[in-house]
């Protein structure tokens, strides 16, 4: 076999494992907003997605964010209301920095978790419901 042609089979195996990876990552992103639309929506939540980017004060890269809001039902002995927001930043360090000022600013009834790129903020109940 020629060099040209190992050349091109290289270049062509580079292009396909390239385009795999940034397809597999799209899926990722997509399902992971799929997945809370689906679950909250099912749970009887509004669902607003925001395709917005935000940019936060203290971080070096814009978030999207989606939120989960339901109304309870009278006399549940619950809250008003429950709900979840979730931030997911471009990078893990800018969520990190989020997550650190949204604790100094958390009031009693709402419930922060970090995992990974994304923080959600919200009550109790409504995280529970996403299963976080």
């Amino acid at each position: 076999m020629s060099k040209r042609k190992k050349i091109i089979i290289a270049s062509v195996v580079c292009f396909v494992v390239a385009l795999t990876i940034i397809l597999s990552v799209s899926l990722t992103v997509g399902s992971f907003e799929n997945r809370f639309i689906k679950t909250m929506t099912n749970l009887n939540y509004d669902v607003t997605t925001h395709f917005q980017r935000v940019y936060f004060e203290n971080c070096t890269s814009y978030c999207t964010y989606i939120d989960a809001y339901r109304v309870s039902p009278l006399g549940s002995g619950h809250d008003d209301y429950e709900y979840v927001n979730v931030y997911i930043f471009q990078r893990k360090n800018d969520a990190t920095k989020f997550y650190g000022k949204s604790m100094t600013e958390k009031t009693d009834y709402e419930r922060i978790v970090q995992k990974g790129n994304k923080v959600f903020i919200g009550t109790e109940q409504g995280l529970l419901d996403f299963k976080i």
